[in-house]
C-alpha cells in the first residue's frame, strides 16, 4: 500500500463459494483474514490458522463437485479489501499491487499490479465505506 493508505485489521475478507445446478447443493465460507505487517512495512494477509480446516473442507468438496459434474458446478473466490486514508491521504498518482500465495511455501502470483489507489478508494466510497481510517 502506498503512504497515506492502510487496511484496518478487519479490512480483508476472503469468500469461497460454489453451487451445483444439478443437485441444488451450495456452500460457502467467509473468512476474515489475519493482518500482518513486515519489517519493510508491507501488509500481508493470511487465512487464520483456526479457519484452515473449514477452508480445506470447502476446497475438497468443491473439487469433488467439479470432478463429478464440471458443467453443473460454479464457484467463486474473492478477496474484499477495505482500504482507507491515513493523514493527508496518498499521492494522487500512487498505485498498489495485490499478490496471492496458495500455500505458505508457494510463490506469489500477481492478482493486481500497479492499480491506481484513487480508483480503489473511490470504489470503496461509492459502496458506502468511509474513506478515512477511524
Amino acid at each position: 500500500m502506498p503512504v497515506g493508505v492502510t487496511i484496518p485489521p478487519d479490512g480483508a475478507v476472503l469468500t469461497f463459494a460454489a453451487t451445483r445446478s444439478d443437485t441444488g447443493q451450495a456452500d460457502m465460507g467467509v473468512f476474515e483474514l489475519d493482518r500482518l505487517e513486515t519489517a519493510q512495512g508491507m501488509l500481508l494477509f493470511r487465512l487464520d490458522p483456526e479457519d484452515r480446516a473449514e477452508y480445506i473442507r470447502l476446497r475438497d468438496m468443491f473439487n469433488a463437485w467439479e470432478t463429478e459434474a464440471p458443467r453443473a458446478t460454479n464457484g467463486t473466490f474473492s478477496i474484499d479489501v477495505a482500504a482507507c486514508k491515513t493523514g493527508s491521504g496518498p499521492d494522487p498518482e500512487a498505485t498498489f499491487s495485490v499478490y496471492v500465495a496458495t500455500a505458505a511455501d508457494a510463490p506469489l502470483s500477481v492478482l493486481v499490479e500497479d492499480a491506481p489507489i484513487k480508483d480503489a478508494l473511490e470504489a470503496a466510497g461509492s459502496a458506502g465505506a468511509s474513506d478515512l481510517c477511524d
